[in-house]
């Protein structure tokens, strides 16, 4: 088996898990080598919110300092589009 197969059966396994929560969008965060990036989702796949560690420009930091500063943009954003509780 291939490593693409391998992560679209992660995806399909993460989303099971997930579809039972669609009263909430789900929290998608991934992490390359560089960056962290983190993605509000609604239930048809359309990105309400989203934010990259480029775009804090948080360059010099320590790895969870960084991810910190992700994670309270995505929170603020989410607040300011009234979303409330996300699925993770």
């Amino acid at each position: 088996m291939n490593d693409k197969n391998k992560k679209l059966q992660r995806e399909v396994r993460s989303r099971k898990k997930t579809a039972n929560v669609t009263s909430r969008p789900r929290l998608s965060v991934f992490r390359s080598n560089s960056y962290i990036y983190a993605q509000i989702i609604d239930v048809k796949g359309n990105t309400l919110v989203g934010v990259s560690e480029k775009q804090l420009k948080a360059a010099g930091k320590l790895p969870t300092d960084r991810a910190k500063e992700v994670g309270s943009e995505i929170a603020k954003l989410a607040l300011a589009k009234k979303i409330k509780a996300v699925a993770f």
